[in-house]
Protein backbone atom coordinates (compact mmCIF):
# COMPACT_ATOMS: atom_id res chain seq x y z
CA UNK A 1 0.00 0.00 0.00
CA UNK A 2 1.49 2.76 -1.18
CA UNK A 3 1.56 6.08 1.64
CA UNK A 4 0.34 9.44 0.32
CA UNK A 5 1.39 11.88 -1.23
CA UNK A 6 0.57 14.48 1.58
CA UNK A 7 3.06 13.24 3.96
CA UNK A 8 5.62 15.42 2.13
CA UNK A 9 4.03 18.39 0.81
CA UNK A 10 2.48 19.89 4.01
CA UNK A 11 4.17 22.77 6.34
CA UNK A 12 2.05 25.09 8.02
CA UNK A 13 0.47 25.16 11.37
CA UNK A 14 -1.87 22.68 12.33
CA UNK A 15 -5.13 24.30 11.52
CA UNK A 16 -3.65 24.87 7.81
CA UNK A 17 -1.85 21.95 7.60
CA UNK A 18 -5.10 20.10 8.69
CA UNK A 19 -7.05 22.24 5.51
CA UNK A 20 -4.19 21.30 3.38
CA UNK A 21 -4.02 17.87 4.20
CA UNK A 22 -8.03 17.94 3.71
CA UNK A 23 -7.57 19.15 -0.31
CA UNK A 24 -4.35 17.17 -1.23
CA UNK A 25 -6.51 13.88 0.49
CA UNK A 26 -9.20 14.97 -2.27
CA UNK A 27 -7.34 15.10 -4.95
CA UNK A 28 -4.73 11.97 -4.14
CA UNK A 29 -7.84 10.18 -4.04
CA UNK A 30 -9.69 10.70 -7.43
CA UNK A 31 -11.55 9.88 -9.06
CA UNK A 32 -13.42 10.10 -5.87
CA UNK A 33 -14.29 13.79 -4.96
CA UNK A 34 -13.35 13.29 -1.44
CA UNK A 35 -11.27 10.82 1.49
CA UNK A 36 -12.68 7.73 2.78
CA UNK A 37 -14.64 7.68 5.87
CA UNK A 38 -11.84 5.33 7.28
CA UNK A 39 -8.91 7.57 6.63
CA UNK A 40 -7.81 9.75 8.98
CA UNK A 41 -5.51 12.88 9.14
CA UNK A 42 -2.54 12.33 12.09
CA UNK A 43 1.05 13.64 12.93
CA UNK A 44 2.50 10.21 13.74
CA UNK A 45 5.42 10.34 16.21
CA UNK A 46 7.10 7.42 14.59
CA UNK A 47 8.81 9.07 11.19
CA UNK A 48 7.54 10.07 8.17
CA UNK A 49 7.78 13.89 8.78
CA UNK A 50 7.25 14.62 12.64
CA UNK A 51 5.18 17.59 12.13
CA UNK A 52 4.27 16.93 8.90
CA UNK A 53 0.50 15.59 8.37
CA UNK A 54 0.22 12.15 6.86
CA UNK A 55 -3.16 10.26 5.59
CA UNK A 56 -3.40 7.40 8.18
CA UNK A 57 -5.51 4.11 7.61
CA UNK A 58 -7.40 2.95 10.47
CA UNK A 59 -6.84 -1.01 9.03
CA UNK A 60 -2.81 0.11 8.25
CA UNK A 61 -0.36 -2.18 6.57
CA UNK A 62 1.81 0.01 4.72
CA UNK A 63 4.75 -2.89 4.26
CA UNK A 64 7.85 -2.91 6.22
CA UNK A 65 7.01 0.39 7.97
CA UNK A 66 3.41 -1.63 9.03
CA UNK A 67 4.36 -0.86 12.79
CA UNK A 68 5.50 2.55 12.64
CA UNK A 69 2.44 4.26 10.77
CA UNK A 70 0.41 4.23 13.62
CA UNK A 71 -3.82 4.81 13.84
CA UNK A 72 -5.72 6.62 15.67
CA UNK A 73 -8.60 3.60 15.47
CA UNK A 74 -11.42 2.81 14.00
CA UNK A 75 -14.28 5.68 14.11
CA UNK A 76 -11.71 8.11 15.88
CA UNK A 77 -12.00 11.57 14.04
CA UNK A 78 -9.66 13.33 16.69
CA UNK A 79 -6.98 15.50 14.99
CA UNK A 80 -3.98 17.17 16.29
CA UNK A 81 -0.57 15.58 17.40
CA UNK A 82 -0.06 11.65 17.96
CA UNK A 83 1.75 12.51 21.23
CA UNK A 84 -0.39 14.74 23.77
CA UNK A 85 1.47 17.46 25.83
CA UNK A 86 3.76 15.66 27.90
CA UNK A 87 7.33 15.79 29.67
CA UNK A 88 9.36 12.67 30.94
CA UNK A 89 7.92 12.53 33.75
CA UNK A 90 4.35 12.32 32.62
CA UNK A 91 2.14 9.38 33.06
CA UNK A 92 -0.64 10.17 30.49
CA UNK A 93 -2.34 6.96 31.01
CA UNK A 94 -3.01 7.05 35.06
CA UNK A 95 -2.20 10.56 35.66
CA UNK A 96 -3.10 12.61 32.91
CA UNK A 97 -2.47 16.17 32.07
CA UNK A 98 -5.40 18.24 33.52
CA UNK A 99 -6.65 19.79 29.73
CA UNK A 100 -6.04 16.31 28.16
CA UNK A 101 -9.68 14.49 27.28
CA UNK A 102 -9.64 11.03 28.10
CA UNK A 103 -8.06 8.74 25.68
CA UNK A 104 -9.71 5.26 24.29
CA UNK A 105 -8.44 1.50 22.95
CA UNK A 106 -10.70 1.48 20.10
CA UNK A 107 -12.15 -1.48 22.03
CA UNK A 108 -9.01 -3.44 21.63
CA UNK A 109 -7.78 -5.34 24.82
CA UNK A 110 -5.55 -3.55 27.05
CA UNK A 111 -4.54 -3.80 30.68
CA UNK A 112 -5.69 -1.27 33.43
CA UNK A 113 -3.06 1.10 34.28
CA UNK A 114 -2.31 1.86 37.91
CA UNK A 115 0.03 4.54 38.72
CA UNK A 116 3.27 3.36 40.09
CA UNK A 117 5.20 4.92 42.59
CA UNK A 118 7.63 6.53 39.87
CA UNK A 119 4.31 8.40 38.78
CA UNK A 120 3.23 9.03 42.22
CA UNK A 121 6.10 10.87 43.13
CA UNK A 122 6.14 12.85 39.41
CA UNK A 123 8.73 11.27 37.93
CA UNK A 124 11.35 11.84 40.98
CA UNK A 125 13.16 8.81 41.69
CA UNK A 126 14.53 9.22 45.52
CA UNK A 127 16.14 5.74 44.30
CA UNK A 128 16.86 3.08 46.27
CA UNK A 129 18.92 0.82 43.81
CA UNK A 130 19.38 -2.64 44.00
CA UNK A 131 22.86 -4.32 45.25
CA UNK A 132 24.67 -5.83 42.89
CA UNK A 133 25.02 -8.84 44.72
CA UNK A 134 21.36 -9.96 44.61
CA UNK A 135 20.85 -13.13 42.42
CA UNK A 136 17.22 -12.28 42.12
CA UNK A 137 16.98 -9.35 40.21
CA UNK A 138 18.89 -8.84 36.94
CA UNK A 139 18.59 -6.39 33.44
CA UNK A 140 17.86 -8.50 30.59
CA UNK A 141 18.56 -9.01 26.89
CA UNK A 142 17.04 -11.39 24.20
CA UNK A 143 19.54 -12.41 21.08
CA UNK A 144 17.74 -14.34 18.93
CA UNK A 145 19.84 -16.35 16.47
CA UNK A 146 16.68 -17.92 14.55
CA UNK A 147 16.56 -18.35 10.63
CA UNK A 148 13.07 -18.65 10.65
CA UNK A 149 12.19 -15.09 12.25
CA UNK A 150 14.69 -13.31 10.26
CA UNK A 151 13.45 -9.70 9.17
CA UNK A 152 13.36 -10.28 5.18
CA UNK A 153 16.08 -7.85 4.57
CA UNK A 154 18.76 -10.07 6.21
CA UNK A 155 18.01 -11.90 2.90
CA UNK A 156 18.16 -15.40 5.63
CA UNK A 157 21.79 -14.91 6.96
CA UNK A 158 21.40 -15.54 10.50
CA UNK A 159 25.38 -14.49 10.95
CA UNK A 160 24.30 -10.80 9.29
CA UNK A 161 21.29 -10.30 11.68
CA UNK A 162 23.05 -11.25 15.01
CA UNK A 163 26.34 -8.98 14.00
CA UNK A 164 23.63 -6.42 13.96
CA UNK A 165 21.67 -6.90 17.09
CA UNK A 166 25.32 -7.80 18.71
CA UNK A 167 26.28 -4.29 18.17
CA UNK A 168 23.10 -2.87 19.81
CA UNK A 169 23.24 -4.95 22.28
CA UNK A 170 26.98 -4.35 22.85
CA UNK A 171 25.70 0.12 22.92
CA UNK A 172 23.34 -0.82 25.38
CA UNK A 173 25.56 -2.71 27.75
CA UNK A 174 28.25 0.41 27.70
CA UNK A 175 25.15 2.73 27.70
CA UNK A 176 24.49 0.80 31.41
CA UNK A 177 28.25 1.02 32.08
CA UNK A 178 28.28 4.52 31.78
CA UNK A 179 25.34 5.38 34.22
CA UNK A 180 27.32 3.24 36.87
CA UNK A 181 24.21 0.25 37.03
CA UNK A 182 25.25 -1.89 39.85
CA UNK A 183 23.11 -4.69 38.43
CA UNK A 184 23.69 -7.68 37.02
CA UNK A 185 23.21 -8.10 33.17
CA UNK A 186 22.09 -11.20 31.61
CA UNK A 187 21.14 -12.03 27.89
CA UNK A 188 19.15 -14.63 26.81
CA UNK A 189 20.38 -16.33 23.71
CA UNK A 190 18.68 -18.91 21.36
CA UNK A 191 19.10 -19.77 17.86
CA UNK A 192 22.76 -19.84 16.12
CA UNK A 193 24.99 -18.98 18.66
CA UNK A 194 28.81 -17.61 18.01
CA UNK A 195 31.51 -18.45 20.92
CA UNK A 196 34.07 -15.64 20.21
CA UNK A 197 30.70 -12.67 20.41
CA UNK A 198 29.61 -14.13 23.31
CA UNK A 199 33.45 -14.48 25.40
CA UNK A 200 33.47 -10.26 24.24
CA UNK A 201 29.86 -10.47 25.72
CA UNK A 202 31.36 -12.22 29.07
CA UNK A 203 34.21 -9.73 28.93
CA UNK A 204 32.18 -6.59 29.12
CA UNK A 205 30.56 -8.61 32.15
CA UNK A 206 27.41 -10.23 30.67
CA UNK A 207 25.89 -13.61 31.69
CA UNK A 208 24.35 -15.56 29.01
CA UNK A 209 21.89 -17.77 29.65
CA UNK A 210 20.17 -20.54 27.45
CA UNK A 211 18.39 -22.83 29.45
CA UNK A 212 14.79 -20.99 28.62
CA UNK A 213 12.42 -23.19 26.73
CA UNK A 214 11.78 -22.49 23.01
CA UNK A 215 8.77 -19.99 22.02
CA UNK A 216 6.23 -20.63 19.00
CA UNK A 217 5.85 -17.92 16.96
CA UNK A 218 1.87 -16.96 16.67
CA UNK A 219 0.02 -17.91 13.34
CA UNK A 220 -0.91 -14.10 13.19
CA UNK A 221 2.37 -12.81 13.58
CA UNK A 222 3.78 -10.10 11.52
CA UNK A 223 7.24 -11.20 9.59
CA UNK A 224 8.65 -7.84 10.38
CA UNK A 225 7.82 -8.48 14.58
CA UNK A 226 8.58 -12.51 14.48
CA UNK A 227 12.01 -12.22 16.52
CA UNK A 228 10.16 -10.00 18.83
CA UNK A 229 8.07 -12.83 20.49
CA UNK A 230 12.00 -15.03 21.58
CA UNK A 231 11.40 -11.57 24.82
CA UNK A 232 8.44 -13.89 25.87
CA UNK A 233 10.71 -16.32 27.26
CA UNK A 234 12.12 -13.78 29.79
CA UNK A 235 8.91 -15.25 31.87
CA UNK A 236 10.23 -18.60 32.06
CA UNK A 237 13.13 -17.74 33.75
CA UNK A 238 11.81 -18.22 37.09
CA UNK A 239 15.14 -18.08 39.16
CA UNK A 240 14.74 -14.14 39.11
CA UNK A 241 12.37 -12.36 41.10
CA UNK A 242 12.36 -9.43 38.94
CA UNK A 243 13.73 -8.92 35.48
CA UNK A 244 14.10 -5.38 33.99
CA UNK A 245 13.99 -6.30 30.35
CA UNK A 246 15.31 -4.29 27.60
CA UNK A 247 15.42 -4.22 23.85
CA UNK A 248 18.63 -4.73 22.10
CA UNK A 249 18.17 -1.27 20.19
CA UNK A 250 17.49 1.35 23.45
CA UNK A 251 20.09 3.63 25.22
CA UNK A 252 20.38 4.37 28.95
CA UNK A 253 20.99 7.70 29.70
CA UNK A 254 20.21 7.73 33.66
CA UNK A 255 20.59 4.73 35.76
CA UNK A 256 17.46 2.38 36.14
CA UNK A 257 18.30 0.46 39.20
CA UNK A 258 15.75 1.48 41.05
CA UNK A 259 13.10 -0.96 38.62
CA UNK A 260 14.49 -3.44 40.32
CA UNK A 261 13.39 -2.44 43.56
CA UNK A 262 9.92 -3.94 45.09
CA UNK A 263 9.75 -0.74 47.16
CA UNK A 264 9.99 1.71 44.27
CA UNK A 265 8.34 0.13 41.39
CA UNK A 266 5.71 -3.17 41.60
CA UNK A 267 5.86 -5.62 38.40
CA UNK A 268 4.89 -5.69 36.04
CA UNK A 269 5.48 -1.93 34.45
CA UNK A 270 5.20 -0.68 31.37
CA UNK A 271 5.43 2.78 29.67
CA UNK A 272 1.91 3.49 27.91
CA UNK A 273 2.58 5.21 24.80
CA UNK A 274 0.09 6.97 21.72
CA UNK A 275 0.03 4.63 18.96
CA UNK A 276 -1.41 7.97 17.85
CA UNK A 277 -3.53 9.87 20.53
CA UNK A 278 -6.11 8.93 21.43
CA UNK A 279 -5.29 5.72 20.93
CA UNK A 280 -2.99 3.93 23.66
CA UNK A 281 -0.28 1.25 23.14
CA UNK A 282 2.14 -0.87 25.52
CA UNK A 283 6.05 0.19 25.08
CA UNK A 284 7.87 -2.76 25.32
CA UNK A 285 11.12 -1.46 24.68
CA UNK A 286 11.63 -1.30 28.70
CA UNK A 287 9.88 -3.92 30.58
CA UNK A 288 9.91 -4.94 34.47
CA UNK A 289 8.74 -7.90 34.65
CA UNK A 290 8.10 -10.90 37.36
CA UNK A 291 8.39 -14.12 35.75
CA UNK A 292 5.91 -17.62 37.20
CA UNK A 293 5.27 -20.53 35.44
CA UNK A 294 1.84 -19.25 35.82
CA UNK A 295 2.83 -16.35 33.38
CA UNK A 296 4.61 -18.37 30.62
CA UNK A 297 1.68 -21.14 30.90
CA UNK A 298 -0.96 -18.62 30.37
CA UNK A 299 1.91 -16.93 27.54
CA UNK A 300 2.13 -20.24 25.76
CA UNK A 301 -1.24 -20.31 25.33
CA UNK A 302 -1.56 -16.87 24.18
CA UNK A 303 0.56 -17.79 21.20
CA UNK A 304 -1.18 -20.70 20.56
CA UNK A 305 -4.74 -19.06 19.87
CA UNK A 306 -5.18 -18.22 16.19
CA UNK A 307 -7.61 -15.70 16.85
CA UNK A 308 -8.85 -12.73 19.54
CA UNK A 309 -5.33 -12.24 20.73
CA UNK A 310 -3.87 -10.03 18.28
CA UNK A 311 -4.42 -6.30 17.63
CA UNK A 312 -5.05 -5.79 13.98
CA UNK A 313 -1.40 -2.99 13.69
CA UNK A 314 0.39 -4.38 17.01
CA UNK A 315 1.08 -8.37 15.51
CA UNK A 316 4.07 -8.55 17.60
CA UNK A 317 4.70 -9.39 21.29
CA UNK A 318 2.32 -6.27 22.35
CA UNK A 319 -0.30 -8.25 21.80
CA UNK A 320 0.79 -11.13 24.31
CA UNK A 321 1.69 -8.26 26.61
CA UNK A 322 -1.42 -6.72 26.30
CA UNK A 323 -3.59 -10.05 27.27
CA UNK A 324 -1.28 -11.39 29.59
CA UNK A 325 -2.13 -9.02 32.29
CA UNK A 326 -5.27 -7.53 34.02
CA UNK A 327 -3.11 -3.92 35.40
CA UNK A 328 0.19 -2.88 34.80
CA UNK A 329 1.57 -0.35 36.44
CA UNK A 330 2.27 2.68 34.42
CA UNK A 331 5.88 4.31 34.52
CA UNK A 332 7.05 7.88 33.42
CA UNK A 333 7.20 8.46 29.42
CA UNK A 334 10.97 9.17 30.21
CA UNK A 335 11.90 5.06 30.64
CA UNK A 336 10.91 4.58 27.04
CA UNK A 337 11.39 7.53 24.84
CA UNK A 338 11.79 8.01 20.97
CA UNK A 339 13.83 10.48 19.46
CA UNK A 340 10.86 12.12 18.21
CA UNK A 341 9.21 12.30 21.57
CA UNK A 342 8.36 16.20 21.61
CA UNK A 343 10.04 17.15 24.79
CA UNK A 344 11.86 20.90 25.63
CA UNK A 345 15.87 20.68 25.67
CA UNK A 346 15.37 21.23 29.32
CA UNK A 347 13.69 18.20 28.93
CA UNK A 348 16.10 15.98 27.86
CA UNK A 349 18.51 15.66 30.76
CA UNK A 350 15.40 14.21 32.67
CA UNK A 351 14.56 11.13 30.09
CA UNK A 352 16.48 7.53 31.75
CA UNK A 353 16.15 5.26 28.48
CA UNK A 354 15.75 6.09 24.69
CA UNK A 355 14.44 3.37 22.41
CA UNK A 356 16.43 3.62 19.35
CA UNK A 357 14.76 1.44 16.42
CA UNK A 358 16.63 1.77 12.92
CA UNK A 359 13.63 3.47 11.18
CA UNK A 360 13.46 6.42 13.56
CA UNK A 361 17.78 6.72 13.47
CA UNK A 362 17.48 10.40 10.80
CA UNK A 363 14.56 11.70 12.95
CA UNK A 364 15.63 15.04 14.99
CA UNK A 365 13.02 17.05 16.74
CA UNK A 366 14.22 20.59 18.05
CA UNK A 367 14.11 19.45 21.80
CA UNK A 368 16.65 16.40 21.06
CA UNK A 369 18.95 18.76 18.51
CA UNK A 370 19.31 21.52 21.20
CA UNK A 371 19.53 19.16 23.81
CA UNK A 372 22.33 17.30 22.19
CA UNK A 373 21.28 14.13 22.67
CA UNK A 374 23.13 12.79 19.29
CA UNK A 375 26.45 13.27 20.47
CA UNK A 376 26.25 10.95 23.36
CA UNK A 377 24.45 8.26 20.92
CA UNK A 378 27.83 8.96 18.45
CA UNK A 379 29.95 8.45 21.26
CA UNK A 380 28.24 4.99 22.21
CA UNK A 381 28.51 4.29 18.59
CA UNK A 382 31.89 4.39 18.46
CA UNK A 383 32.99 2.60 21.69
CA UNK A 384 30.66 -0.19 20.00
CA UNK A 385 32.51 0.15 17.22
CA UNK A 386 35.54 -0.46 18.99
CA UNK A 387 34.32 -3.72 21.16
CA UNK A 388 32.95 -5.20 17.68
CA UNK A 389 36.39 -5.31 16.30
CA UNK A 390 37.68 -7.29 19.21
CA UNK A 391 35.13 -9.56 18.51
CA UNK A 392 35.95 -10.38 14.74
CA UNK A 393 34.41 -10.18 11.61
CA UNK A 394 31.19 -13.14 12.03
CA UNK A 395 30.22 -12.73 8.38
CA UNK A 396 30.92 -10.85 5.16
CA UNK A 397 27.87 -8.29 3.39
CA UNK A 398 24.89 -10.23 3.20
CA UNK A 399 24.56 -10.60 -1.17
CA UNK A 400 21.39 -11.08 -3.16
CA UNK A 401 21.42 -13.41 -5.89
CA UNK A 402 24.44 -14.18 -8.07
CA UNK A 403 26.82 -12.39 -5.66
CA UNK A 404 24.92 -8.96 -5.95
CA UNK A 405 24.50 -7.48 -2.66
CA UNK A 406 20.84 -6.14 -2.24
CA UNK A 407 19.45 -3.03 -3.61
CA UNK A 408 23.68 -2.18 -5.09
CA UNK A 409 23.70 -3.61 -8.41
CA UNK A 410 26.51 -5.95 -9.88
CA UNK A 411 29.75 -6.03 -8.19
CA UNK A 412 32.71 -7.86 -9.23
CA UNK A 413 33.32 -11.65 -7.39
CA UNK A 414 36.38 -11.74 -5.21
CA UNK A 415 37.75 -13.14 -2.16
CA UNK A 416 35.13 -12.97 0.85
CA UNK A 417 35.83 -10.81 3.32
CA UNK A 418 35.59 -12.11 6.88
CA UNK A 419 35.54 -15.95 8.46
CA UNK A 420 32.68 -17.45 10.38
CA UNK A 421 33.25 -17.94 13.81
CA UNK A 422 32.77 -21.26 15.95
CA UNK A 423 28.79 -21.10 15.93
CA UNK A 424 26.59 -23.33 18.15
CA UNK A 425 23.01 -24.29 17.15
CA UNK A 426 19.74 -24.69 19.29
CA UNK A 427 18.28 -23.68 22.58
CA UNK A 428 19.48 -26.38 24.59
CA UNK A 429 22.93 -25.96 24.02
CA UNK A 430 25.35 -25.72 26.27
CA UNK A 431 27.09 -22.11 26.30
CA UNK A 432 30.00 -22.07 24.26
CA UNK A 433 33.76 -23.22 26.05
CA UNK A 434 34.69 -19.92 25.02
CA UNK A 435 32.50 -18.00 26.59
CA UNK A 436 33.34 -19.87 30.01
CA UNK A 437 36.51 -18.95 29.97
Amino acid sequence: TRRSHTAQAVTHTAQGATQTHERRAADTHAPHTRAMASDRQGYTPYGYGMDVPVLVRSTVSYGRGWQLLRSRGAGANATGPCDPLQSPTSCNCSMPWRDAPPAADDGATMPRCVASRICKRGGGEAERRASSAADSVAILFVLDGNRSTLRFYFGGKVASAYASQLKLLVRAVLSLQAVQTTLPIRVLVSGERFAQAESRLAALGVGVLADAPPVSVPTWASKWAMASFAKVRALALTQFERLVVLDNDVIVLRNIDHLASFSTCAAPAFVFGYKCYPRRELRAALMVLQPSRALWTKAQHLLRQTEGVHVYDDNGEGSVWRNLYDSVQELPASYAALRSSDFAAADWPDVHVLHDPNLLRGVKRQGFKEAKVDLRIKELDAKADAEMKLVGPIVSAPTGRGGRAAGRGSRKRGRRRGRRLPMVVGDAAAPAAAASR
